[in-house]
């Protein structure tokens, strides 16, 4: 068989010659005409099928085996790391036959000679093993750091914070993970330590970082370039804040809203223009908050929801949702949320519609909510979706290739005890959601990055015990 990857390379597996049934593989760079040998297969096979999953990764299944019999076994290769890895055998030996991708991603085997002649039966595969599996561990502990995915393919991940001896240290520490090795690399540090701040991919492929803490808040950005690996210097803000939001608009500029600052939460909103390089202020939001989301809506407006509001001194969740309009600069309330929250997720769906889940509803770490609502910016309504199963905040919430929404760990369970393990998907083709197998690494405030073949690397946050971890992990989709 003969399988063009998404790299672009082909791999060719299996076969035979005079000989008899191959092991072999052979991985074949077209563009530069060079011919490597890949990872062998573990059964030699021929007359197998290799189908190209939605994953990225290559399912062989069945063919004839060495001593000419008919194979029910199937295996996997994972491009990412170069690796072959056994999955579930067919219900029927078959080879011959024929495999097809169906559209929700499964592979529909057909047919074939079994081990008592030609086949009428049919079974379907399917390739959504919905499991995690760690990678490799961070070189430094971090919460509350950012995780952005570059050009490359590449993930940045800069600062945070962890724990000396229950003090808190701050880090400027920045990683940089590979996919396809699985590891980290360290990188120059950050100029200024922060945590709570926030990374936005520019469009000239710059990380452009602002704000954050580190015992009081920061007012430095830093622009990181990929070509050099260094940091620059990128202005400063006129407040210093954290826990606020940063949207790369649709004309390449950058809108910083809201977050925490000496005096609470704040309002204000800025704007960088990596043209200039400049900072400039724009319209003020209409409602104080730290720790809301920001999202850009197919119409180049930006929603903002939620968050916190401490004009009384202590974190109270907010029901009030705005938006932000680039062409005059100004906000505009829109239709209240249906619950107050904050440490919430948002996500824009395929449909232009956003899904807000879980959060706070009384304040930090309490109130932990297993509602979601849905906004749809044609009507400016919210509504509701069924609840998922375990109320949680500072998650992750992150779009699959399929459509549907992955959302992991976090902190609440019964009566917000729990620092969380289990999944859940949301399905919008059918408004539910459903569980799927939990993180490794029970944690809240980490980072979720879909990665370019559809898997999502799960970094670093906070855990029991004050623990801060170092642990990645990948869920396969």
């Amino acid at each position: 068989t003969a399988t063009l990857l998404a790299s672009g390379r082909v791999l060719v597996a299996g076969g035979w010659n005079a000989g008899g049934a191959l092991g072999s593989t052979v991985l074949v760079d077209v563009e530069n005409r060079v011919a490597t040998p890949g990872p062998p297969l573990a059964t030699p096979r021929h007359g197998h099928t290799a189908t190209l999953l939605r994953s990225g990764q290559v399912l062989i299944t069945g063919g004839v085996g060495a001593g000419g019999e008919a194979l029910a076994s199937a295996e996997l290769f994972d491009p990412e790391s170069g690796t072959w890895s056994s999955t579930k055998p067919l219900a029927a030996a078959r080879r011959d036959h024929t495999a097809i991708l169906l559209d929700e991603g499964r592979v529909l085997l057909v047919g074939g000679v079994g081990t008592g002649g030609a086949l009428a039966s049919a079974e379907v595969y399917d390739p959504g093993t919905k499991t995690w599996t760690n990678t490799g561990r961070l070189f430094v502990q971090r919460g509350n750091h950012t995780a952005t995915l570059l050009g490359s393919g590449h993930v940045l991940v800069a600062g945070g914070s962890n724990k000396v001896a229950e003090t808190v240290v701050y880090l400027s520490s920045v990683e940089r993970y590979e996919p396809s090795s699985g590891t980290w690399r360290a990188l120059p540090p950050l100029r200024v330590a922060r945590d709570g701040h926030t990374a936005t991919l520019l469009t000239s492929g710059g990380v452009l970082v602002v704000g954050g803490y580190n015992s009081s808040h920061v007012a430095e950005a830093e622009l990181f370039d990929p070509a050099t690996e260094q940091w620059l210097p990128a202005g400063r803000l006129e407040k210093g804040r954290d826990l606020h939001t940063a949207t790369r608009l649709s004309s390449g500029k950058v809108l910083v809203a809201g977050g925490h600052g000496d005096d609470g939460s704040l309002a204000t909103a800025v704007l960088y223009d990596p043209a200039t390089g400049r900072w400039s202020p724009t319209g003020t939001m209409t409602t104080a908050r730290s720790a809301h989301t920001a999202t850009l809506l197919p119409s180049g407006k930006v929603l903002v929801t939620g968050g916190y509001s401490d004009t009384s001194g202590t974190a109270a969740p907010l029901q009030g949702a705005e938006v932000y309009d680039p062409t005059t600069g100004r906000w505009s309330p829109v239709k209240d949320l249906t619950f107050k929250r904050g440490s919430h997720t948002a996500t824009l769906l395929p449909s232009g519609k956003v899904l807000v889940a879980g959060g706070y509803s009384e304040k930090l770490d309490q109130g932990a909510l297993a509602t979601a609502e849905l906004y749809d910016e044609a009507t400016g309504t919210w509504t509701e979706t069924p609840s998922f199963v375990e109320g949680r905040g500072a998650h992750t919430a992150t779009l699959l290739p399929s459509g549907k929404v992955l959302i992991a760990a976090g902190h609440g369970g019964f009566e917000d005890r729990f620092y969380l393990s289990p999944c859940e998907l949301y399905d919008p083709a059918t408004g539910q959601w459903s569980p799927t197998s939990g993180v490794l690494t029970p944690r809240e405030n980490a980072t979720a990055t879909l990665l370019p073949l559809g898997k999502v690397l799960v970094v670093g946050g906070y855990g029991y015990n004050g623990g801060v971890h170092w642990e990645a992990e990948l869920f396969m989709p």
